[in-house]
């Protein structure tokens, strides 16, 4: 495929320009960068990875706004359900 790259002994995957970071937890996606607006993949704790302020949110919502421009979030604990 063209214009894709994956870089040997790392978890990155570029794309173009663009380099994307997945972090996995025991074989899963578990975490990945978020910024404001876009969907949460799953509910949980996310932490904003500057101010390291920790916000709740519901898997399908959006992100919350950050304090600054070129902040993110990541999943730092998701919430666990019973069954």
């Amino acid at each position: 495929m063209e214009g894709l790259s994956v870089k040997e002994g790392t978890d990155s995957l570029e794309i173009a320009p663009v380099l994307v970071t997945l972090i996995f937890h025991k074989g899963n996606l578990m975490s990945k960068q978020l910024k404001p607006g876009m969907t949460a993949p799953r509910s949980g704790q996310y932490e904003n990875t500057t101010t390291h302020r920790e916000v709740t949110v519901t898997r399908g919502e959006p992100m919350p706004p950050t304090p600054a421009r070129g902040q993110s979030y990541k999943l730092v604990d998701q919430t666990k359900h019973k069954r």
